[in-house]
């Protein structure tokens, strides 16, 4: 089965979008180290889990 998403405001700002997971709520997507990943985001790492579009 494939990945899906829900878009939510921002983790880090409201304004931007992150996305979480549908099969696997609080699992959000986030950025490190040049690659994607599918974890828990700690309060720290909220901004490797929002995005903008530019």
């Amino acid at each position: 089965m494939a990945p899906t998403w829900k878009r939510v405001p921002g983790l880090s700002d409201r304004s931007a979008a992150s996305f979480e997971s549908h099969s696997s709520p609080g699992h959000h997507l986030r950025h490190r180290d040049g690659l994607l990943y599918v974890e828990r985001v700690s309060t720290a790492d909220r901004p490797d889990a929002t995005f903008r579009a530019w």
